[in-house]
């Protein structure tokens, strides 16, 4: 036998030896103890063969690793312990040699990092055998009888309130369409000329542009919007002008992602909070290293919107006709409030990506509202003190628990007022035809 290996026997056999010798405890083994939160010890999870691993440094100097699956999209980032468990995750090392070798390593036991570990790795296909979660099974099966034994009149009741909260939740944040494979498009339209938009004189025009446009805004004259009288065309090229903000805001996105050389899954149309958007899927930036790097895609969506601002703004000054300038002055409107919308750090939009970049705290808004709820009154109450990251949390997570009860409220109070709107609307128009 290999010294390693007399090593880590002697090693539980003498925790194993404490054990028997604690009272009341004399007929159970270390393993049987430790099942008691464990009943996989003898699993031997095995990571994909596909994957992507990059490595970066904080601003403090903590290094962090990145996972990525391009099969399925999904990204995990790990620390140096975990990379440490992940690596051993080879089909071939049960949870029980991993936790030998962590003990060895580390001085700790890591049954609790294992299980959420292992969970978190299966729940985002980092796993090529997924280990059956009995207890998920047993509940489902429960629930079923459960609801067998309530009745037909029951199970339809809850069928329609589950609907309705689908459809809520849809509204309030889900995709209607969603389009795939969009990175070659994007990548040759980068190439045949998107790239430019990225050269340094383009960079250091940007800046007057944005400066006098803006300033522009606010010397128009104004006198001439007021009498001009708003016809069907107006509207028409008021709602073409929305759609092209849109499409150049996400397209920013997507240009900014892939000059750094990463990936754009996906884009469409969704609802955020009752609101038709766009989107584009660009979390593969993730897997860059800079920081920088990354909160300049998150910051190109809101700076195009800018950039468009200011140019509608310059085009009312030169606009020939009163139409002309009601539509410029529309749209130049709309870019300014999408600019400081966007940048809004309670809403996750792109603000929020930038400052989670900059803090480099991941999943910032997930993590703060899960100290509020949990830790905070335990710190306030026993007057300890608060590191950074909890004094980020608690913060943060007051602030987005604040507005996120004002979002809720303004959308349940105007929400039934919008769709009285929408019918009135389609029945004025249809009563046209009638």
């Amino acid at each position: 036998m290999p010294p390693e290996s007399v090593e880590s026997a002697s090693l539980w056999e003498k925790l194993g030896e404490r054990v028997a010798e604690a009272p009341g405890e004399a007929e159970l083994d270390l393993w049987e103890i430790l099942g008691a939160k464990v009943d996989f010890a003898k699993y031997k999870p095995k990571r994909i063969r596909n994957f992507e691993l990059t490595e970066g440094q904080r601003a403090q100097g903590q290094v962090y690793y990145t996972l990525k699956n391009p099969d399925a999209g999904t990204y995990l980032q790990l620390g140096e312990q975990e990379l440490f468990l992940w690596n051993m995750m080879d089909g071939e090392h049960s949870v029980r040699d991993m936790s030998i070798a962590f003990l060895l390593k580390y001085g700790a036991l890591p049954i609790e990092m294992i299980i959420n570990m292992l969970a978190t790795l299966q729940s985002k296909s980092f796993l090529e055998k997924k280990p059956v979660n009995l207890y998920q099974k047993t509940a489902q099966a429960l629930a079923k009888r459960a609801m067998q034994s309530k009745g037909v009149l029951y199970l339809t009741a809850l069928k329609i309130v589950g609907f309705a909260l689908k459809a809520f939740f849809w509204l309030l944040g889900g995709n209607i369409v969603t389009l795939r494979n969009i990175d070659r498009a994007v990548g040759v339209f980068y190439r045949q000329g998107g790239r430019l938009l990225f050269s340094r004189l383009a960079q250091y025009a940007y800046v007057p542009l944005v400066v006098v446009g803006t300033a522009a805004l606010f010397v128009t004259p104004s006198g001439s919007q007021g009498s001009t009288a708003i016809g069907t065309s107006t509207i028409v090229f008021i709602y073409l002008g929305l759609i092209g903000i849109v499409l150049v805001h996400e397209g920013a996105h997507a240009l900014t992602c892939k000059h750094y050389g990463r990936e754009v899954k996906e884009g469409g149309l969704s609802f955020y909070v009752g609101t038709l958007v766009a989107f584009v899927d660009t979390t593969d930036v993730w897997m860059e290293p800079d920081r920088k790097h990354r909160m300049a895609v998150s910051w190109a969506g809101p700076y195009s919107n800018l950039i468009l601002g200011a140019l509608c703004s310059l085009g009312i000054l030169i606009a020939p006709w009163p139409e002309v300038d009601v539509v410029l002055t529309s749209l130049a409107t709309v870019n300014f409030i999408l600019f400081f919308t966007n940048l809004n750090p309670l809403l996750k939009w792109d603000g929020y990506y930038m400052l989670m970049d900059y803090l480099e705290i991941p999943c910032l808004r997930k993590r703060s509202l899960d100290f509020v709820r949990n830790h905070l009154w335990d710190k306030l109450k026993a007057r300890a003190s608060f590191n950074r990251e909890e004094k980020i949390f608690a913060v943060f997570g007051l602030l987005a628990g604040l507005w996120t009860a004002i979002v809720v409220v303004g959308f349940v109070i105007f929400l039934p007022q919008r769709i009285i709107g929408w019918v009135n609307s389609i029945a004025e128009w249809v009563s046209k035809f009638l």
